[in-house]
């Protein structure tokens, strides 16, 4: 490569990762911490506050980092998810490090899909622990496949860089790991290659690695409770095969939230199947034994998907190699093609197969709307037969070749841009949205207003936030956690399993639990958090086909079904207005 493409990567690589790293950050303590979220939060803010340390944690570089986080600078929401979010950046340098397997602009397009992925923006800016785990292991996944590709330095950093993530990360370390490790194995099978890895490479990474693990879990001493902190990520993992997540890890929401990833996948199987290459095809078995390990681990979660969702964007990216490199060598084409279908003919018809999946999206969406009367689909089903017309008569003129790159890479471009309409409604809502079906629980904007409640009872009680007293009756812990995140900001907070005999300032309790003291309080009611009541919506009809509800969930994450509410009561004396 000349230095000018050397250089155009290098800026291409450069505005990618600012692009990526700004999509995580941005707004990123928008909505209110959730249930998991909460219970992950508290313990490093307690931490922080209180030096009193937890005696395990599912991830001790979440509980350490974000204790350090909290300690040195706040505890914002945004701060509180930090950490993920620059995991979820630096997970989009990933493929820069497969680039000897996938090309450059292979590598660049497996970047780009990380980085508009909507399962990985939202691991990214929720505070939970799959995003760092996903990332570990897929550096040390990385190590394996491209050891001999990479300085010796570098590879060292890359794996000790993914075993501490992996051991202080979770569980889903394990999830990205074992398959990745599979079919690295089944690679080394496929051509008749031996490991060519030095031992003392390992036990530098061992040493490394497991050192600084180490550290992190016992926060440099301070937290000597945490010396299995490496080991709990594996306890986690180990759990989860007996007890159920609250969502379960279905890998139907690859198709539904990273539909251009898995086409461009499924054509780079093909290409490598029909070519004999081995390195794509472990690449798909990599993805389809973390499908599998998903499904059978009751305990794994939506996030969990990332253990495939991260192969198949690689497969995807060695498949967008593969087309631009056989597009550059040169197509047949046929003799008697006319000069302005051989010169305009590839990008016409791209633009011409893109509009027309827009118009089928028109067309469908105008069902969900008043204005359907049945004949969408018939419709929409109408210009798919347009489009293998079109491809069919430019196939004729300029050979099928270009024309099935062109009517991949205009359905490619659109599926992107449904990528990027899901990841922005997941991620920059302006709520969570309970009918997405990677989000079991979602926060309501009601804790904003509950908090605010709180802080004008305050003002108006003439008492300061160390004197304002507030007691939080127990219930679900999760709800208790959220809300003594929410009102972490009052000191003399007291979290009580039973209503208080001597009323305070404030109390807040359950919806179902009724006051039991003799003063005369006024309540007023909060939602914590949505949940969706039933399963996603389906057809009303057939003749004529109608499935407004399901379009308007498809598209909107609308639901016809009432949602179930998890309410509080703020209770205070007469003065209180609601």
């Amino acid at each position: 490569m000349d230095e000018a493409l050397v250089k155009r990567a290098k800026w291409a690589w450069l505005a990618l990762t600012g692009i990526g790293l700004a999509m995580r950050l941005i707004s990123l303590g928008m909505h209110p911490l959730g249930y998991d979220e909460a219970l992950t939060a508290l313990p490093a803010w307690e931490a922080a506050t209180n030096t009193s340390w937890p005696e395990t944690s599912g991830s001790p570089f979440l509980l350490v980092g974000n204790a350090l986080l909290f300690a040195t600078m706040s505890t914002h929401n945004a701060i509180a998810r930090l950490i993920p979010a620059l995991a979820g950046a630096g997970l989009l340098l990933l493929p820069w490090l497969w680039r000897r397997l996938l090309g450059d602009r292979g590598a660049l397009v497996a970047a780009f899909l990380l980085a508009l992925s909507p399962l990985g923006l939202f691991a990214s800016r929720h505070l939970d622990s799959a995003i760092l785990g996903a990332l570990g292991g897929a550096l040390l996944v990385t190590t394996l496949f491209t050891h001999t590709l990479l300085p010796l330095n570098l590879s060292l950093a890359v794996a000790s860089a993914g075993l501490v993530l992996g051991l202080t990360g979770g569980a889903v370390f394990y999830d990205v790991m074992l398959p990745g490790l599979l079919a690295w194995g089944a690679f080394k099978w496929m051509t008749r290659e031996l490991p060519k890895f030095a031992p003392s490479f390992w036990l530098h990474v061992l040493a490394w690695g497991g050192g600084i693990a180490f550290l992190i879990s016992t926060a440099a001493g301070f937290r000597w409770q945490g010396w299995s902190g490496p080991f709990e990520g594996l306890t986690s993992w180990i759990h989860g095969w007996t007890v159920a997540g609250s969502l379960p890890c279905n890998p139907a929401l690859l198709l539904l939230y990273e539909p251009a990833s898995v086409l461009l996948a499924v054509v780079g199987l093909g290409i490598a199947l029909k070519r004999g290459q081995p390195f794509p095809v472990s690449l798909a078995l990599w993805s389809l034994i973390a499908c599998m390990l998903g499904l059978i681990r009751v305990g794994a979660g939506p996030t969990t998907l990332l253990a495939a969702q991260i192969p198949i964007t690689v497969l995807a990216g060695w498949a967008a190699y593969s087309l631009i490199a056989t597009t550059d060598g040169g197509l047949k084409t046929l003799p008697e093609t006319p000069r302005w279908i051989r010169e305009w003919g590839l990008p016409v018809e791209i633009a011409v197969h893109f509009v027309l999946w827009v118009f089928i999206v028109v067309v469908l969406i105008r069902q969900t709307a008043y204005l359907g009367n049945g004949l969408e689909i018939p419709l929409a089903l109408l210009v798919c037969v347009i489009q293998g017309l079109i491809f069919g008569a430019l196939g004729t003129l300029a050979g099928v070749q270009k024309s099935a790159r062109a009517l991949l890479a205009g359905t490619v471009i659109f599926l992107a841009l449904i990528q990027v309409a899901f990841g922005s409604d997941l991620a920059y809502g302006p709520a969570a949205n309970a009918a997405e079906p990677v989000i079991a629980d979602a926060p309501t904007l009601d804790l904003n207003n509950l908090h605010r409640a709180v802080e004008d009872r305050r003002v108006a009680s003439g008492k300061g936030p160390d004197t304002f007293e507030i007691t939080l009756v127990q219930g679900d812990p999760a709800v208790t956690a959220t809300l003594a995140w929410v009102l972490r900001d009052f000191s003399r907070l007291t979290i009580a399993e039973s209503w208080p005999i001597s009323p305070p300032d404030v109390v807040i309790a359950h919806e179902d639990d009724v006051p039991v003291t003799n003063g005369n309080l006024q309540g007023a009611g909060f939602v914590v958090s949505e949940r969706t009541g039933g399963p996603v919506p389906g057809c009303s009809d057939y003749l004529p086909p109608v499935c407004k509800d399901w379009f308007a969930w498809y598209f909107y994450r609308r639901t016809p079904i009432s949602l179930e509410q998890t309410r509080v009561i703020l209770w205070a004396a007469p003065s209180f207005q609601e």
